[in-house]
């Protein structure tokens, strides 16, 4: 575990933060939606794929359909759905790593504005 960071590794630190997006919860009962932010997520391709990359204990406990990720915040806020979370098995001492892959629904197109790429 790293405890301790050099001058050195700082403008990696800020590069990986201009790549936290929230991660939100949106209540989509009858009525304007109702949003509120839960956490941080990160964008990763796997392949052909884009995933995005949380702690678990942001997620558990919503609904798959609440989860969403901001992709833009032009005129209106817009956002990518999920399919599916799929969560870290547990090891064999029957911990489970905090750590959450949220499968978009579709392919998220971040804005370059809004998302440094």
């Amino acid at each position: 575990m790293i405890t301790t960071l050099s001058v050195k590794q700082m403008p990696v630190v800020d590069r990986l933060l201009d790549c936290a997006l929230p991660t939100l919860y949106v209540d989509r009962t009858p009525g304007p939606d109702m949003v509120g932010v839960g956490g941080t997520c990160f964008a990763v391709r796997y392949r052909t794929r884009t995933l995005l990359v949380t702690a678990a204990h942001v997620v558990q406990g919503h609904p798959v359909p609440s989860l969403a990720v901001p992709t833009s915040f032009e005129r209106e806020l817009e956002c990518v759905g999920f399919d599916r979370v799929v969560y870290a098995d547990a090891a064999d001492d029957g911990e489970r790593e905090d750590v959450a892959v949220l499968v978009p629904s579709t392919v998220p197109v971040f804005d370059p504005a809004f998302v440094k790429v």
